[in-house]
């Protein structure tokens, strides 16, 4: 937490835009995490949210769209060329749907 928040300081005071990003992954992989680690997880997640109001986070680690599709994913945790191709796709649409991110 200590090193993520140093990482957010850094682009605030250099007039970046941090967005917080939660990568797909297999469901596969998802069913492994316990309770109690998804909700450390979380509440690590909603503590920096609200020691920097505006910031963005996007989760898409249990997005069906992704999660449910192995044909996206080289392993667990990783997308392969056509998964990458896609998510990029989503996360463009979604940052420039937020006012983030304009692009043609």
């Amino acid at each position: 937490m200590y090193y993520l928040k140093k990482i957010i300081d850094y682009c605030y005071n250099e007039g970046y835009k941090p967005v917080l990003v939660t990568l797909p992954m297999t469901e596969e992989l998802l069913s492994l995490f316990s309770k109690e680690f998804k909700a450390d997880f979380y509440q690590n997640c909603n503590d920096v949210l609200i020691d920097y109001q505006g910031l963005v986070y996007l989760d898409y680690s249990s997005q069906e769209k992704f999660s449910g599709n192995l044909n996206y994913f080289k392993d667990a945790d990783h997308l392969n060329t056509d998964g990458a191709n896609i998510f990029s796709k989503q996360l463009f649409t979604d940052l420039g749907n937020i006012g983030i991110l304009s692009y043609r």
